[in-house]
């Protein structure tokens, strides 16, 4: 997407907003102790959950937000560009956290 989408950018930060700001919530967030690496995969994940559910959603305004950025993801590949924060490709944690994500929705996927 490489921030190219700002329609689709601001429904994903107004729908984050949303969630993480929700009363049934917030005592989780109040909960957690260096919410920072926790944040980050919140993020990621609700950004692919965004994209997976517009994607192929009949009417949807996002429907194509593939189409619409696949000149911007193909220079972001080419130039080796991930969608982690910075300091977060150096987190261990982080990385290990979206690698089970990852590999459960791969097993999900697959089954």
């Amino acid at each position: 997407m490489g921030g190219t989408d700002t329609a689709f950018l601001r429904y994903f930060a107004e729908t984050a907003l949303r969630f993480i700001g929700h009363p049934a919530n917030v005592p989780v967030w109040k909960q957690k102790a260096g919410i920072a690496g926790d944040a980050i995969v919140f993020e990621q994940r609700l950004l692919a959950a965004c994209l997976q559910y517009h994607e192929d959603r009949t009417g949807s305004p996002y429907g194509d937000v593939f189409e619409r950025t696949a000149a911007a993801r193909a220079e972001a590949e080419a130039r080796d560009h991930t969608r982690l924060v910075a300091g977060a490709k150096r987190e261990a944690q982080v990385l290990a956290a979206l690698e089970r994500m990852l590999a459960l929705a791969l097993q999900a996927a697959i089954a």
